[in-house]
């Protein structure tokens, strides 16, 4: 996932590696430098630096795709994503949504808004918040994932959450 907040494209990356931690990280580079791979500076924990090896976890737990946006009704950064982490040999495996005052963090715990239907085979996966959708300033957003429905079929299920 990514989002712009000013003068800088914030990039997202959490862990596929068949590891079921779902370890996050975050780097930034300049708006207009992006592909300049020597631009990109990296979350430490503390302070930004060019230094990859010195890159910090913001977050655990995520399957392995995040949207993250800025929700004006919140007044946070909102992290949307389904869960990816494993308890008592079990998959946790829906949607969940976390806030933060930085793009950086630090980081909620996590809130399930609502259960994913189950998949006929395989995984829940792939939850996004489309903000482009969002309405109330916020209050409303429209959140994606698809099920699988039979062999080499999904569908996509679309659903309005509204914040207290």
């Amino acid at each position: 996932g990514g989002v712009v907040v000013d003068d800088y494209l914030y990039l997202y990356a959490c862990a596929d590696d068949g590891d079921p931690s779902g370890r996050c990280y975050v780097a930034r580079a300049p708006r207009g430098a992006w592909a300049d791979r020597s631009q990109y500076q990296f979350w430490d924990g503390c302070a930004w630096t060019f230094d990859v090896q010195r890159k910090a976890e913001i977050m655990s737990g995520v399957a392995n795709e995040i949207t993250v946006s800025y929700n004006r009704y919140l007044k946070s950064y909102l992290a949307v994503y389904t869960q990816g982490r494993m308890v008592n040999g079990a998959f946790l495996n829906d949607v969940v949504f976390r806030t933060a005052p930085r793009p950086e963090g630090p980081w909620s715990d996590e809130v399930q808004p609502f259960t994913q239907l189950a998949p006929v085979s395989g995984f829940k996966y792939g939850a996004k918040e489309h903000p482009e959708f969002s309405s109330q300033s916020g209050k409303v957003v429209l959140v994606s994932y698809p099920v699988n429905v039979s062999t080499f079929t999904n569908e996509i299920h679309l659903v309005e959450v509204t914040f207290e």
